[in-house]
C-alpha cells in the first residue's frame, strides 16, 4: 500500500545547516518509500499552500524555500490499487482540506476513479452539509464518523484543515503508523514506513521517542509553542476485511455455505442409507422367496407323483399366503 511521510515543526528554520539536514532527511525518507510505492509522489507545504505532484519522484532539493518556512510538510508515495491516472496522485487539495490516505476503501469507488478520490469527494459533500449547523471541528468529526463508522476496508488518513491549520489523523486496525517526537516536542515525524526512523537518527543529533496511537481514534495535531496531539473522538470498531467488505457478513456467508454443505452431506448420507436399507430389504425378501421356492421344490421332488399342474397349484397357494412369489 501507499506510504505517508509527514514532518511538523514549530518554527521556520534560521540555520542553514539545519535546513540542509532537513532537506536531506525529507529526500531520504520519500525516496526510500518511493522505491516500493512508485506510482506517484506528492508533497504539500503549508507555506503558500504549495502542492507538487508527479508520477515520477519529486525532486525536493530545489524546494528549500518551502521547507524553511513551512510548519506542515505532508508527503505521499503512491501504490495504485484503483484509478491509475496521474490525476489520482496524492495529496488531494481543495479550498478547505489537504488529504492523504494509505489503504484500500473499495466501498467508495465508482466510475473507475481511485478510492481516495471518491472518499475525498464524499468528505467535502458531507462536511458542507454538517458545517451549516455546527462549528468547523464538529463538522469534520461528524463527517469522518459518517463515512468511516461503516465497514470500509483499511485506512490511515491525514486530513489537513487549511483554515485552522489543524492536522487530523485517524486509522483502523488494518494499517500501521509511527509517530516520533523530540524531547521538547517541537518536531514530529509521522510515517507508515518504520524503516524511515533510521534517517531520523542519521539526520538529527537529538533523540526522538515513539508515541502510541490508538486504532479507531481521531487525533487533532495543533502547533503552538509545542506540538499538541490530542485524541478528540472515537470511531466504531467495525471488523472489516482488508478490501472493504464486512467481515461479519463474510463470516455469516461462510457459515451459511458450511451449513448448506453440511445439510447436503447429511441428506446425501441419509439417501445413501435409505438406498442401502432398501437394497438390504430387497435382498432379504429375495433370499426368503428363494428359501420358500427351494422348500417347495424339495417337497415336489420328494413326492414324484406330483404332476406339473399340481406343482403349479402349490406355487399359487404359497403365493396367495405370501410365502413366495413367482421367479
Amino acid at each position: 500500500m501507499c506510504n505517508l511521510n509527514i514532518y511538523l515543526k514549530t518554527r521556520k528554520i534560521k540555520n542553514k545547516l539545519e535546513l540542509v539536514k532537513l532537506t536531506e532527511f525529507l529526500n531520504n525518507v520519500t525516496t526510500n518509500s518511493y522505491l516500493k510505492n512508485n506510482n506517484g509522489d506528492g508533497i504539500f507545504f503549508n507555506y503558500e499552500n504549495k502542492l507538487i505532484k508527479s508520477v515520477n519522484k519529486v525532486n525536493i532539493t530545489p524546494l528549500t524555500k518551502y521547507i524553511k518556512h513551512s510548519k506542515f510538510i505532508l508527503t505521499h508515495q503512491r501504490y495504485s490499487t484503483s484509478g491509475f491516472k496521474e490525476d489520482y496522485t496524492q495529496p488531494f487539495k481543495n479550498k478547505d482540506f489537504v488529504l492523504l490516505h494509505n489503504g484500500v476503501m473499495s466501498n467508495f469507488c465508482y466510475k473507475k476513479h481511485s478510492d481516495t478520490y471518491c472518499f475525498f469527494e464524499k468528505l467535502n459533500k458531507h462536511f458542507k452539509r454538517y458545517l451549516k449547523h455546527n462549528n468547523r471541528e464538529t463538522a469534520i468529526i461528524d463527517t469522518l464518523k459518517k463515512l468511516l463508522n461503516k465497514n470500509n476496508g483499511s485506512y490511515s488518513i491525514a486530513l489537513f484543515d487549511r483554515k485552522t491549520e489543524n492536522l487530523y489523523y485517524l486509522k483502523n486496525d488494518k494499517t500501521n503508523i509511527n509517530f516520533y517526537t523530540n524531547e521538547i516536542e517541537t518536531k514530529l515525524f509521522i510515517t507508515t514506513n518504520y524503516n524511515n526512523y533510521d534517517y531520523l537518527e542519521l539526520g538529527f543529533k537529538e533523540d526522538f521517542k515513539e508515541l502510541e496511537i490508538n486504532d479507531f481514534s481521531i487525533y487533532r495535531i495543533k502547533i503552538k509553542n509545542k506540538i499538541e496531539i490530542k485524541q478528540i473522538e472515537k470511531l466504531k470498531q467495525n471488523k472489516t476485511s482488508l478490501w472493504g467488505y464486512d467481515s461479519k457478513e463474510t463470516e455469516t456467508n461462510k457459515e451459511t455455505e458450511t451449513n448448506k454443505e453440511t445439510e447436503t452431506n447429511k441428506e446425501t448420507e441419509t439417501n445413501k442409507e435409505t438406498e442401502t436399507n432398501k437394497e438390504t430389504e430387497t435382498n432379504k425378501e429375495t433370499e426368503t422367496n428363494k428359501d420358500f421356492y427351494d422348500y417347495s421344490k424339495a417337497l415336489i421332488k420328494k413326492d414324484s407323483n406330483f404332476s406339473k399342474n399340481e406343482e403349479h397349484k402349490i406355487f399359487e397357494e404359497e403365493t396367495r399366503k405370501g410365502y413366495c412369489t413367482y421367479i
